[in-house]
């Protein structure tokens, strides 16, 4: 529930929100491109009708940002990243709220720009102005504020003054990072294993899905989300114990693939255009169910029950050496949690392809399925296999995913596109090149983000992609002839 000057605003109309001078600048460009600096400006002022005051309101801002004095005439989408931040928050200004809420001030500034804007958070704040800063950068509002709230998946972990916080050890290792350099080094490894963990999980079972069948399931996203939200239903709305919520979700998941061939792979795999038409009806099918989680679940984001809060681990000490010191790093019991489970869903998937009589029928149609075939062996039943281990795939994976960050209806966008990543640097449909390209990449993202921060991991994945395609068209660990798998 949010309660706001003693009313309940929990689902209230955003503009009423407003009008009773609750202001939110968000994170990125919400701003209107195709206007004037000064029209974004008096869209703040909307809800005044006072214009004298509007028109004040405008110099004040004008005053504060005087580079947007300098653009007032121009176009809104011709502005840099930190003048957009800038028109942002002098909007939000305009409004005069009682409250101001500023998301992520400092994301992907300049670090000139960045000080400047925090001078006029300053000067708002010494002025009497109550604002609230979500920012993940701690440094930059310990000077600022009054109270700070620590937040991990939607939840406040603690609460308290800046000086408080600065002084908790351990509450800033674990959350926060502060670590020496060499500490850094080691969180970054341990980080990026389990990311590259996670990876994995997510593009072996789109990598096994293309390497049998050629197809790119673009329902593997979805299918992410549901595993997380079947997980999510057997514990907190069937209450069954949260242990029994993975192995649910890779059942209900396994028949969701069976589902998709007999509903559209087996109509389609022996069409010659069976590549394109598939990417369709499985984007479409992901649509579907979508827009049904939204129906049931809502698209708020839940906490999913499986693992053990973050809070819970072990310190990993190094003792003095003769060429470096490295203190000691938190480690969190979940993340070893989910690192276990993936290697051992890498380990019994392995055997399954290796040692099995299914997992060679597996390998055969993959290299040759008209050689296959005249062995005897059924393709179609070999595609629906596939496609159901592709479901508890990515179960498990949605589920490893959602206990270290929000549930939503959204969140299979992000693995899936990784998982492409991972494939397409890796070698399409090598399932021993996906395993490592996830723990290689997972390590690099975590390096970028602690270099440069997390807003240029993603961009940096694609980066190597184009690299990668330049210098091997079919992937690093993939071989010139089509052999997949």
């Amino acid at each position: 529930t949010v309660i706001f000057d003693g009313d309940v605003i929990t689902h209230e109309r955003v503009d009423r929100i407003v009008a009773k001078g609750l202001v939110h600048v968000p994170q990125g460009d919400l701003i209107y491109p195709q206007m004037t600096v000064r029209d974004n400006l008096l869209m703040g002022s909307y809800l005044e009708d006072d214009l004298r005051r509007s028109a004040e309101r405008l110099q004040t801002v004008f005053e504060l940002f005087p580079r947007l004095e300098e653009r007032q005439g121009q176009h809104a989408n011709s502005l840099s990243g930190g003048e957009r931040r800038m028109l942002g928050i002098g909007r939000g200004l305009m409004t005069d709220g009682r409250v101001i809420m500023i998301d992520e001030p400092s994301l992907g500034l300049a670090p000139i720009v960045i000080e400047q804007i925090y001078k006029v958070i300053n000067l708002l704040m010494s002025e009497g102005r109550t604002i609230l800063i979500v920012e993940e950068s701690v440094t930059r509002v310990t000077d600022l504020a009054t109270n700070i709230y620590l937040l991990d998946t939607g939840r406040i972990v603690w609460n308290g003054a800046p000086d408080q916080l600065i002084q908790n050890r351990d509450l800033l290792k674990t959350y926060l990072g502060s670590l020496s350099r060499m500490d850094a080094l080691l969180q970054v490894l341990v980080s990026g294993l389990l990311m590259g963990s996670i990876y994995a999980a997510s593009a072996v079972g789109l990598s096994l899905v293309w390497g049998a069948l050629g197809m790119l399931n673009m329902a593997h996203g979805i299918m992410l989300t549901m595993g997380g939200y079947i997980s999510f239903s057997t514990v907190m709305h069937m209450g069954l114990p949260s242990w029994l919520g993975l192995p649910i979700a890779c059942v209900i998941s396994a028949l969701v693939g069976l589902l998709i061939y007999f509903s559209v792979v087996k109509w389609m795999y022996k069409s010659p255009v069976f590549q394109t038409n598939v990417i369709v009806a499985t984007l479409g099918l992901s649509w579907m169910l979508e827009n049904a989680i939204r129906s049931i679940y809502g698209s708020y984001p839940e906490k999913q029950p499986f693992g053990i809060d973050r809070q819970h681990g072990f310190i990993v000490e190094v003792p003095k050496g003769t060429v470096v010191f490295v203190n000691d790093v938190f480690i969190p019991w979940q993340n070893l949690i989910i690192m276990g489970i993936v290697a051992i869903l890498i380990t019994i998937l392995t055997l399954v392809l290796k040692k099995t009589k299914t997992g060679r029928a597996i390998r055969a149609t993959a290299q040759n399925r008209d050689a296959a075939q005249l062995n005897g062996v059924p393709v179609g039943r070999v595609f629906a296999h596939v496609l159901a281990i592709g479901g508890i795939v990515a179960a498990i994976s949605g589920v490893m995913i959602s206990s270290i960050a929000s549930l939503a209806p959204y969140m299979g966008y992000d693995p899936m596109m990784k998982a492409f990543i991972i494939c397409v640097v890796g070698g399409l449909g090598s399932v021993p090149g996906a395993l490592y390209m996830a723990l290689i990449l997972g390590v690099l993202e975590a390096s970028v983000q602690l270099g440069l921060g997390a807003r240029f991991g993603y961009p940096v994945l694609l980066i190597v992609v184009i690299l990668a395609l330049l210098w091997r068209p079919y992937g690093v660990f993939g071989s010139k002839e089509v052999a997949r798998i």
